[in-house]
């Protein structure tokens, strides 16, 4: 059976590159997204791999493991989202994790994300979302589909609802 997170205020945030970092000439850009998300009501934590980015990744495999599976099973963070999609190497990193160990926390992203988004999912159960990742979120104003990540992670299972894919759906088309 699928477990649904719950979004709420005042949750903590963590951010992880568990493929490919932020290099130095675009960490402003990569802070204001984090104050963005502050000022949305959330805190942000960053982990270590956030900042590097070295030949397509943001660290060695088994440091963006460490880094991703201590965000899963640390009780302060709420939620996971990546500082962006890009990168190939994500699949380095599934060998290493203990997908029995992680609580039930949204993982939000794309890109390269999906494939984590869908190891978590198969192994454990717990629902993952593939929408922005964090670096998306950085305006003041974000489009129709974008602003929709909220909505969605927020929102309770209701009867009726099978899934948060089905509610996400069903308002989009309401617009």
């Amino acid at each position: 059976m699928i477990q649904f997170p719950h979004l709420q205020k005042g949750q903590t945030i963590g951010v992880t590159a568990p493929s490919s970092g932020v290099q130095p000439s675009l960490h402003d850009m990569f802070q204001l997204s984090c104050e963005r998300m502050k000022h949305r009501g959330y805190d942000v934590i960053c982990g270590e791999t956030v900042w590097q980015q070295e030949k397509a990744k943001s660290a060695p495999a088994i440091e963006r493991a460490n880094e991703l599976q201590y965000m899963m099973t640390c009780e302060e963070i709420d939620h996971i989202i990546p500082p962006w999609g890009g990168g190939q190497l994500l699949m380095e990193v599934l060998e290493h994790l203990d997908f029995s160990s992680m609580q039930k926390k949204w993982i939000l992203g794309y890109s390269d994300t999906s494939a984590l988004l869908l190891a978590l999912t198969l192994k454990t159960g717990i629902a993952t979302a593939h929408g922005p990742n964090l670096v998306d979120l950085q305006g003041e104003e974000l489009d129709q589909t974008t602003v929709m990540w909220e909505e969605v992670l927020s929102t309770k299972r209701r009867n009726g609802h099978k899934s948060v894919f089905f509610i996400y759906v069903s308002k989009g088309m309401e617009a």
